[in-house]
């Protein structure tokens, strides 16, 4: 069975676990609440409910990034104690969204230093959470930040999903995380398309940019930021590896080109946007990762009026 139809024949079951990251719900006992997996030396993805953390451990200390809140934290902090007592120095934001980024006192108080895109800073300036901590470290374009013989590139190509976010590359194990925009193992229509934190403008420029970036620097492997599940040929679920081949970024691109371009063309016929859900082919995108056809109703306006201001 491939990727796609591994993705295609759980999407639901998926969906209803990233709502659930924490309270693991009945039909998702399979699931343990927190598993770590070492991915390459040093390198640790980390599993809290549905949501997936990265963590480095280096000759000088530990990288963590996205604490998600104060409950996770320390959950994310008993499972580092399980592999390393170094300690924490620094928390790495991959954006402003709360729903990552909460938590990070507790390190905070054990010495790490916060660290955030410069946009982040400001964005957190703006709207402010009482339970998220505003960065002791900004960049602007690049950041490495290391922990001896071990450390994490920063990337910051531009708007994409939100302002802020970078793409973080370990190093040396070279792979790249990217959070929200492209998830292993397959590509995928956005879980939540209510959420409007899509930068549509600049979504391809971004993508481009970070196969540039990937081709540059040799890197050909990709970290989940959140679970996926499949299911054997007994039916039973499984979760799915923490990592996917690079190809999967292009296979992202090219289907939000495929969206734009159903749009445009809609667009020029004249159709209206509360016509797209029927007067689009929805078979096209039928084997993506979450698809269902209400989800896809409301992208297909967003990128309808995207397709109308230019943003």
């Amino acid at each position: 069975m491939n990727s796609i139809s591994i993705a295609k024949t759980s999407s639901v079951f998926a969906a209803v676990l990233v709502l659930f990251y924490i309270t693991i719900p009945a039909h998702a006992q399979f699931m343990t609440p927190v598993a770590t997996e070492e991915i390459a030396d040093g390198l640790y993805s980390i599993r809290i409910g549905a949501r997936r953390s990265i963590f480095i451990v280096g000759s000088d200390g530990v990288i963590v990034t996205d604490t998600v809140n104060d409950k996770s934290a320390k959950l994310y902090r008993a499972e580092i104690a399980k592999v390393t007592d170094k300690p924490v120095k620094y928390v790495v934001y991959s954006s402003s969204l709360w729903g990552r980024i909460r938590g990070a006192q507790l390190f905070k108080d054990e010495g790490a230093q916060i660290v955030a895109q410069e946009i982040c800073a400001q964005e957190l300036a703006e709207t402010p959470h009482p339970d998220v901590l505003m960065p002791d470290i900004t960049f602007s374009d690049f950041l490495n930040v290391s922990v001896g013989d071990k450390s994490l590139d920063l990337i910051y190509l531009g708007p994409n999903y939100g302002f802020c976010s970078p793409v973080m590359v370990p190093q040396p194990a070279n792979m790249m995380y990217i959070v929200n925009i492209v998830n292993p193992p397959s590509p995928q229509v956005p879980w939540d398309p209510t959420i409007p934190n899509f930068h549509l403008y600049n979504l391809i420029p971004w993508f481009e940019a970070v196969e540039a970036y990937a081709a540059n620097e040799g890197i050909d492997t990709v970290l989940a930021a959140y679970m996926s599940v499949g299911r054997g040929e007994d039916g039973k679920p499984y979760i799915l590896s923490a990592t996917g081949d690079f190809s999967l970024v292009p296979q992202q691109r090219m289907f939000w080109e495929k969206l734009f371009a159903a749009v445009r063309a809609e667009v020029d016929a004249g159709t209206r946007a509360s016509e797209l859900a029927t007067s689009i082919d929805m078979s096209q995108f039928e084997d993506y990762y979450s698809f269902n056809e209400a989800k896809m109703a409301v992208i297909l306006q967003r990128v309808y009026y995207y397709t109308i201001i230019g943003r």
